[in-house]
C-alpha cells in the first residue's frame, strides 16, 4: 500500500502483517530469554523467583497486563497534549474489530521530531514501570511476562518509527483517526490528508 501520505492503519493489510510478525519475533524473543533466565540463575529477568502461586499470579499478571495497555494510551495521550497547542482535544477509542486500542489527537500537526517522541514513549515508560515494580515487588517473574506482552503490542508505534526513518523528506505529521498523515515541505494537512498549498500548486 502507498505510504506517501501517511498510515492508514486499519486498512493497511501489509502494515498490519508487519505488526504480526514483529509481535511474533518480540514474543518469541521473550520467550528464549526468559527460559535462558530460569536456566542459567533460576529467576526471571527483573528479579523474583519463579512463581509458587500460579493462580495468584496468574490474576495479576491479567491486571497488569490491562493496565500496561490503559497506561501506554494515557502516555500517548500526554504527550499529544504536551506538545499541541492549548485547548487540543485529545481522544480515547478501540478498533475491537483490528484489536486495538488508541490515543488520537484529530487533526493536530506535530514536528516530525515531536512525533517520534510521542509514538515511542510508551514503550520507554511502560517497560521502566514494569521493571522497576518487578524489582521492587519481587514478582519479578510477572512483570517480566507482562512486559514482553506489552512490547509484542508495540509493534504498531515502532511501525510509524521505522517508516518515518524511510521517509526523511517528511517535516510534519498530523495525527488523525485513520492513521497519520505526513506532510511534505509546501504541503497542508487535510480532513482526509495532506494536500499542496497553493504557492506550491502554482509553481
Amino acid at each position: 500500500m502507498d505510504r506517501t501520505g501517511g498510515i492508514r492503519i486499519f486498512e493497511d493489510g501489509e502494515f498490519q502483517s508487519g505488526m504480526a510478525l514483529a509481535s511474533g519475533v518480540v514474543l518469541a524473543f521473550g520467550l528464549v530469554l526468559g527460559v535462558a533466565g530460569m536456566l542459567v540463575g533460576g529467576r526471571f529477568p527483573f528479579g523474583g523467583a519463579a512463581p509458587e502461586s500460579a493462580l495468584i499470579e496468574l490474576f495479576l499478571g491479567a491486571a497488569l497486563l490491562l493496565a500496561s495497555f490503559a497506561v501506554h494510551e494515557l502516555v500517548h495521550g500526554l504527550f499529544f497534549k504536551l506538545f499541541a497547542p492549548a485547548g487540543s482535544r485529545v481522544t480515547f477509542g478501540a478498533n475491537w474489530r483490528a484489536g486495538m486500542l488508541y490515543a488520537c489527537a484529530e487533526g493536530i500537526v506535530y514536528a516530525r521530531r515531536q512525533y517520534q517522541v510521542i509514538i515511542l514513549a510508551p514503550t520507554i515508560a511502560v517497560t521502566i514501570l514494569l521493571v522497576l515494580g518487578g524489582m521492587v515487588t519481587g514478582h519479578g517473574a510477572v512483570a517480566y511476562v507482562v512486559a514482553v506482552l506489552h512490547l509484542s503490542g508495540c509493534t504498531g508505534d515502532w511501525g510509524y518509527l521505522l517508516e518515518l526513518a524511510r521517509r526523511p523528506d517528511v517535516e510534519r505529521c498530523m495525527d488523525t483517526d485513520w492513521g497519520v498523515a505526513f506532510l511534505h515541505a509546501g504541503e497542508e494537512a487535510g480532513c482526509e490528508g495532506p494536500t499542496r498549498s497553493a504557492s506550491r500548486r502554482q509553481s
